[in-house]
């Protein structure tokens, strides 16, 4: 860090307290410890803080910083959450559709399918829930029939790994 930007971080330490907590409350990410850590972290980061001379100059950068720190933060736990239930979503699918095959295999599935191509697993997950072809392509802007073609692949892709961990496990 540069000494201006530890200078400046020493003299306003509650004001970035109080930056942190606020940016912390609109973005309903509670840590406000954590991302004050991570804000002052990535001042770190920077090896010449151009244009950081006083205060003001200062507090609109650290306002930028933290901000940024906590939008990363909330992105970061709605991907986790996001990815909890695609993951939720599938093991009832394959318990549905393939109750032969073994927990640990289920898992090993999983973990291939979530690599699918984002526009494939989505439409995947949208079948799962109950969605047509039509309503998948409304949402996403899509001719049905992309959708449709998406489905088809998605499922002997699904297809053919649960095949391939039936004949490993059964």
């Amino acid at each position: 860090m540069g000494s201006i930007l530890i200078k400046h971080a020493a003299k306003h330490l509650d004001w970035l307290r109080g930056r942190a907590k606020k940016v912390s409350t609109r973005t309903a990410h509670g840590d406000t410890e954590e991302i004050m850590s991570t804000s002052i972290r990535r001042m770190g980061d920077v090896e010449d803080p151009n244009g950081v001379v006083n205060t003001e100059d200062f507090k609109r950068y650290a306002s930028k910083v933290t901000v940024n720190a906590a939008f990363e933060k909330a992105r970061k736990a709605k991907r986790d959450r996001d990815r909890e239930m695609e993951k939720t979503l599938l093991t009832n699918y394959i318990r549905h559709h393939a109750p032969e095959i073994s927990e640990s295999k289920i898992e090993e599935v999983i973990d291939e399918m979530l690599l699918l191509q984002t526009g494939l697993r989505g439409a995947m997950l949208l079948v799962m829930r109950g969605y047509n072809s039509k309503q998948i392509g409304a949402v996403h802007g899509l001719p049905a029939s992309t959708v449709r073609t998406q489905i088809s692949q998605a499922r002997q892709i699904i297809r053919q790994r649960l095949e391939k961990a039936c004949d490993d496990s059964c």
